[in-house]
């Protein structure tokens, strides 16, 4: 029998005086008696704990034995990371304020009783079932019958449904998975806005909730919720974690030290593909901070400010692809034959599923829309760039560059300047410089004036620049060249992405739902609204 891991209930009764933890518990009530079937809470909510408990003591072991902590360096010390929204800006912070993070598994997951055991039992050292709820020994049990995620939305989640259903298609464009709207379908999700945010993992039978609460409606928010009902737990707890990044073990608040387990080699399999600083499914450098500074550093320091990103990676996508054998859908010998990185789209075998930063049929291109190609000479040149109108929105905007010298030969690139807001994660908006070597990888992600002089050698003579806003005006300035060349001035190639309405009443017609109601086509959003609608 399934039982919902809502060892929140006993937890805010034992808080009955707390009004945030009497929200949670009325919320957490309407999950489990929304089912038609009994379950024991308590054994639940014991086991739970126990298994917390189990991980923290595992943790804190590590503590003193390694003396792993980590003290942030000056650089990242200077970054002081600002609150946009007062009850969060990421999946992390808004639960922690809505106060249900600690009743959770890893801060936003619930789980069946049956997964409970599963993953205590694979954390015995024993244990040789494969997890990372990417795969386990109930493969495929857990995986969404044909590939269709049905859904269908609670009548108090209307402002949540074009920031799910859009998560949703970006899921689905670029997978075998499609998503259908059925409140009859056996196995469903009930979208609802229940206290923060949170899901399941996996299709686990019947009705089961996801919930996308207060200040959960944002795109980025979904599409990791999303990304848990499809079967993901969290990227920052695979096996080989402690390769890429050092847990600051003094600096996690202590109630929430067990949530930053790891799994061993024997029960993660991760289909071979690479740590993913930028995955959906990373939660950011300071998650659950007891202090404001990193519970987690990137080895990699240019990557620290891409953990906890709101936008769905290439490898996520490549994850659920294998997962559910999407790649079956494309035969080798008539489907597209993709560069950079790319493979063919299951869902049209002609096209391929390109890396950020990458376009075109075949990923040899630069994507079409906002963006230009630029040429790098021996001289320094100057990109400028501004995206936003100064205003919030649930989704993000992106602007793709192309510096791009001839064949064989390399770029440098620096950073000149930046202004913007800096969040963890850089989720409302920031610039992704792509000048590793494999085109596949998450660029590094910048959002704070104090990474300005940073440079770069490219491994390749492309270097996709890619600028993305969703609050207020990002600006950035970055310097390019053919590497080799001897210092010379810099000549100035200002690139504000031209964009424009093509009537006066679009600012009327925006604040009507012109941009979000699904009866106008992109085509016609873009023709009368462009710059409205924030398409460029």
């Amino acid at each position: 029998m399934k039982l919902l891991c809502s060892l929140l209930l006993l937890c805010c009764l034992a808080s009955a005086f707390n009004p945030f933890r009497n929200e949670a518990e009325k919320s957490l009530r309407k999950t489990i008696f929304s089912q038609n079937f009994n379950r024991n809470i308590s054994r639940v909510e014991e086991k739970l704990q126990a298994m917390k408990a189990k991980f923290a003591k595992k943790l804190n072991e590590t503590r003193v034995e390694k003396n792993s902590i980590v003290k942030p360096s000056e650089e990242r010390e200077s970054k002081k990371v600002e609150l946009i929204n007062e009850n969060g800006d990421n999946v992390e912070e808004v639960n922690e304020i809505a106060q249900v993070d600690e009743f959770l598994y890893q801060n936003d997951i619930m789980l069946t009783e049956e997964q409970i055991d599963m993953i205590s039992e694979d954390n015995q050292p024993m244990s040789r079932s494969k997890r990372q709820a990417y795969r386990d020994r109930y493969y495929p049990r857990f995986l969404w019958t044909n590939n269709i995620v049905y859904y269908y939305f609670d009548s108090s989640c209307s402002n949540m449904r074009t920031v799910f259903q859009k998560a949703a298609n970006i899921w689905a464009q670029s997978t075998c998975i499609s998503f259908v709207q059925s409140s009859t379908a056996t196995n469903r999700i009930k979208v609802f806005k229940g206290q923060g945010c949170y899901s399941y993992i996996g299709m686990i039978g019947g009705d089961q909730e996801l919930s996308l609460g207060s200040n959960c409606d944002t795109v980025g928010i979904a599409a990791h919720e999303i990304g848990h009902a499809l079967g993901f737990f969290h990227q920052q707890s695979r096996h080989d974690r402690d390769q890429y990044i050092t847990l600051s073990v003094n600096n996690i608040r202590e109630a929430m030290l067990g949530q930053f387990d790891k799994e061993t080699q024997s029960t993660n399999n991760n289909y071979g593909m690479p740590y993913d600083y930028g995955s959906v499914m990373h939660y950011g450098g300071r998650s659950s901070s007891i202090n404001g500074n990193p519970t987690m550093t990137a080895k990699n320091a240019n990557y620290q400010s891409t953990m906890g990103s709101d936008i769905i990676g290439f490898y996520d996508m490549s994850m659920i692809n294998t997962h559910y054998n999407c790649r079956n859908n494309c035969s080798a010998a008539s489907s597209a034959k993709c560069v950079n990185g790319g493979y063919p789209n299951p869902k049209s075998c002609q096209a391929c599923v390109c890396p950020g930063g990458y376009g075109g049929t075949l990923c040899d291109a630069r994507p079409s829309g906002c963006g230009s190609e630029l040429t790098p000479t021996t001289a320094w040149k100057t990109l400028k760039s501004t995206m936003g109108n100064g205003q919030t929105v649930p989704d993000i905007s992106f602007c793709n560059y192309w510096i791009k010298a001839a064949s064989g030969q390399k770029i440098e690139v620096r950073m000149k300047s930046y202004s913007g807001v800096m969040t963890d994660g850089c989720v409302y908006g920031g610039v992704e410089i792509k000048s590793q070597d494999d085109a596949s990888m998450t660029g590094y992600r910048f959002c704070s004036n104090a990474d300005k002089d940073k440079s770069f050698i490219s491994k390749s003579n492309i270097v996709p620049v890619i600028m993305y806003d969703r609050y207020g005006r990002t600006t950035v300035e970055i310097e390019y060249r053919l590497s080799g060349a001897t210092s010379s001035p810099t000549s100035a190639t200002t690139s504000t992405p031209g964009c424009t309405d093509n009537s006066v009443n679009c600012a009327n017609w925006t604040a009507n739902g012109f941009c979000t109601n699904s009866f106008y086509t992109v085509e016609q959003r873009k023709s009368y609204c462009a710059k409205s609608c924030r398409y460029c």
